[in-house]
């Protein structure tokens, strides 16, 4: 993905009333994700080219991507690709920035 020019279809704006660095927990780690998102296990090599990667509870994968940027606790990158047989195809990768 060239994320030079990438330009969002749609933008999400959420406030969360804690602090950056629970948040990034929260963005990064699977134990810390796990509680929040419904099970989900985020697994984040936090450097540029890193793998993202989202596992089911049952271990699966579910999302994968690769890490674009990430400033901790303040931004992080990532392509998005959720791996729906079928819907991949579809959708191609999206990119998602957290700050």
């Amino acid at each position: 993905m060239n994320v030079e020019n990438f330009k969002p279809a749609i933008v999400y704006t959420i406030y969360i009333a804690s602090t950056p660095e629970k948040v990034w927990e929260a963005l990064t780690t699977a134990d810390f994700s796990r509680k929040y998102f419904s099970g989900l296990a985020i697994e984040a090599e936090l450097r540029p080219g890193g793998a993202f990667i989202v596992r089911a509870p049952d271990g699966s994968v579910h999302i994968s991507g690769e890490v674009i940027a990430c400033d901790p606790p303040k931004k992080l990158t990532v392509t998005w690709n959720v791996n729906w047989p079928g819907l991949v195809e579809k959708l191609g990768p999206t990119l998602v920035t957290y700050e």
